[in-house]
């Protein structure tokens, strides 16, 4: 498993290591998610979201959690900031 350390600049941005990015695919223009846990920070990326919401559908589902409300509240959180 391969761990990167970045710093938070003044404006609270991170660099993925690149390592990391070409693993997961990510590129300039990709989307990410962040997840507060009781363990600290989640990142994910768009398209493992969208895997692990498939994989728990069925308790979400059972929770009233769709994927469209979850994709409601991520643009009501884009618009605030």
């Amino acid at each position: 498993m391969y761990v990167g350390v970045s710093k938070v600049t003044s404006k609270g941005q991170v660099t993925i290591p690149q390592e990391l990015r070409e693993d997961e695919g990510i590129h300039e223009g990709s989307e990410v998610i962040f997840f507060k846990t009781q363990k600290g920070l989640m990142m994910v990326t768009e398209k493992e979201l969208n895997s692990m919401f498939d994989v728990f559908s069925k308790k979400a589902g059972q929770m009233g959690l769709t994927r469209e409300i979850l994709q409601k509240e991520v643009k009501q959180l884009r618009k605030k900031n």
